[in-house]
């Protein structure tokens, strides 16, 4: 926990800024916010990440007590301007962690991040967020994999991190939720092989068996019941079982 903060002096400082923080802000739990689009062998990528958990894990990840003592100041001010700033002039910091947590893959193979421009500063329900564009420069070919591993449980600044991803990618689209435990998504994924599918269509043809024998006015119990009275009756010495009719 806290690899580099001992050295930088973070410890404490960092829990004093979370612990400070509004309680709707992360409440030991963060959500990070991601829109992913695609061109040929460029994707581009809108991250929104909690403000004061981007600057202190980035700090602490990356060595860079400037980078906390800013974002610090600036949190504590309100100062949306000040905040901005503090996150720009560490730019190569903040996409140096963001980076190593969140990764693009094409058919594979690792992207290289690229900054796409400034961060620039919003909220999700009242919280400040820290909006950061990236552009990832991909091997040709195969499909395209998302991984997510922000602000994980081991940073020790939250106990659950959940990542939002809106994409348009090998001529998909949709929405996916990265956790700890399921962190990455792929557009190689085919519908058939993900089992809650296989669970649907068990339940579908269960359903379908189900019908048929009701509109037989049959059931599977009652076929079993009256096959069983037949054999019985069969088995009987001089019994025409074709002629017995079973009891009602």
């Amino acid at each position: 926990m806290f690899r580099r903060a001992a050295a930088l002096g973070l410890t404490a400082a960092a829990l004093a800024v979370l612990a400070a923080a509004p309680a709707q802000a992360h409440g030991f739990t963060s959500t990070v916010y991601v829109d992913v689009t695609a061109d040929r062998d460029r994707v581009a990528t809108t991250l929104q990440l909690e403000y004061d958990l981007l600057f202190v894990s980035a700090a602490d990840y990356m060595a860079d007590d400037p980078l906390f003592r800013a974002g610090d100041a600036a949190l504590k001010a309100g100062d949306t301007v000040a905040r901005a700033a503090a996150v720009n002039d560490h730019r190569d910091t903040v996409i140096g962690y963001v980076s190593e947590r969140f990764t693009v893959t094409a058919g594979g193979r690792a992207c290289t991040a690229a900054d796409a421009g400034a961060i620039t500063m919003a909220e999700q329900e009242g919280v400040p967020y820290a909006v950061l564009p990236l552009t990832w420069n991909c091997p040709a070919g195969g499909g395209h994999a998302i991984r997510s591993e922000l602000f994980p449980d081991d940073e020790g600044y939250v106990r659950d991190t959940t990542t939002r991803v809106t994409y348009t990618l090998d001529g998909r689209g949709g929405s996916v939720v990265l956790t700890g435990a399921a962190p990455e998504f792929s557009t190689g994924t085919r519908w058939w092989r993900n089992p809650w599918v296989h669970a649907g269509l068990l339940a579908v043809a269960v359903a379908l068996v189900l019908l048929v024998l009701r509109r037989r006015g049959t059931s599977p119990a009652s076929q079993t019941a009256s096959s069983s009275w037949v054999r019985h009756r069969s088995a009987r010495p001089g019994s025409r079982a074709v002629h017995d009719v079973p009891p009602s």
